[in-house]
């Protein structure tokens, strides 16, 4: 395995997500021949995804990438927005990566739906086509800044203007491995074409 080289330009983030992506790809490699469907898939799945999201948010941050050279690997389609504070237009890349990005640190278990209000986390769910309780289809990520891990709402009123839920997604095991790896081939050919041109000949 090549070093990981900082640079000015966030290369060892990208290169992080792009072989995040490569990981990803090796792992369905590895497990297609134990059936559809594999009992650490979900796990797999949640943790290269959280990783992922954690390098793009802060290249995101840094000024690294634009948000629309990944618009279109974070546009959720309408039926996974379960909540969305704005109600004028669909959500941009940048809030769409902050939300799964905050709920993609904070696993809640199903005792969270009870609540009156749902923190800021993620919580899986089962298809109902599978009878066996141990497979998770998909997961929902909840980004609510004005929600205590507890439930509660927040008292403090420098928060009370927040939307109660900035953003709510349900995602399903494959779209996260779609995202993944388009994701993670964008960057695998932005690096490659960096490569490229450090290499070409001066002229």
């Amino acid at each position: 395995m090549s070093a990981y080289i900082e640079t000015p330009d966030g290369h060892i983030q990208a290169s992080w997500a792009a072989r995040i992506g490569e990981l990803h790809l090796q792992y369905k490699d590895l497990t297609k021949d134990l059936g559809c469907k594999n009992k650490f898939d979900a796990t797999i799945s949640i943790t290269l995804f959280c990783g992922l999201l954690c390098y793009i948010d802060e290249l995101l941050e840094n000024d690294k990438i634009q948000e629309s050279e990944i618009h279109d690997f974070f546009n959720p389609k309408k039926e996974e927005i379960f909540h969305y504070s704005n109600s004028i237009g669909d959500p941009p890349a940048k809030k769409v990566i902050e939300c799964l990005r905050n709920a993609t640190c904070h696993p809640l278990g199903d005792q969270s739906t009870h609540k009156k209000y749902r923190a800021t986390g993620f919580r899986s769910y089962k298809s109902k086509e599978v009878n066996d309780n141990e497979f998770i289809e998909g997961f929902i990520f909840t980004h609510s800044p004005r929600v205590t891990n507890d439930g509660n709402l927040r008292s403090s009123r420098t928060q009370s203007s927040e939307p109660l839920y900035c953003l709510e997604i349900k995602l399903s095991l494959d779209r996260i491995s779609e995202i993944i790896s388009s994701t993670s081939n964008y960057f695998s050919s932005i690096l490659k074409s960096q490569t490229n041109e450090n290499r070409s000949p001066p002229r």
